[in-house]
């Protein structure tokens, strides 16, 4: 397997369950809470372009969020229409390759139960 394979996106799925499966060239499989990668929206309305900071707080974001759509761009990136009705989030195969998975209390941001760090950059 090559670099690229590691990058080179064979399916991304949404499971019945509302959590988003990815799957890679080079045989990595990723299965991510929909919350989550709406969180790492890099788009200019989640981010400060100067900063590299998010704008989006995780309470924001509805726990039940799904995908409305999702369709490939190019060979390099992923267009997902959310169910809050973002829809300015283009997914660069990279980025979307550096989702870390989601934090074992991820549900608490969601509630608000806890707050997530102001100084949070968003993936590279």
């Amino acid at each position: 397997m090559s670099d690229k394979d590691a990058t080179t996106l064979t399916a991304f799925t949404v499971e019945k369950d509302g959590r988003i499966r990815i799957e890679w060239a080079d045989g990595a499989e990723f299965v991510y809470p929909a919350s989550w990668v709406r969180f790492h929206c890099a788009c200019a309305h989640c981010v400060d372009e100067w900063a590299g900071n998010r704008l989006v707080d995780p309470k924001t974001i509805p726990p039940d969020i799904r995908p409305t759509s999702a369709e490939p761009v190019g060979n390099y990136a992923v267009k997902i229409v959310w169910s809050d009705g973002h829809d300015t989030g283009y997914y660069g195969y990279d980025s979307l390759r550096a989702i870390p998975p989601a934090p074992e209390d991820w549900d608490a941001y969601l509630k608000g139960e806890k707050a997530w760090p102001k100084d949070d950059k968003a993936p590279a």
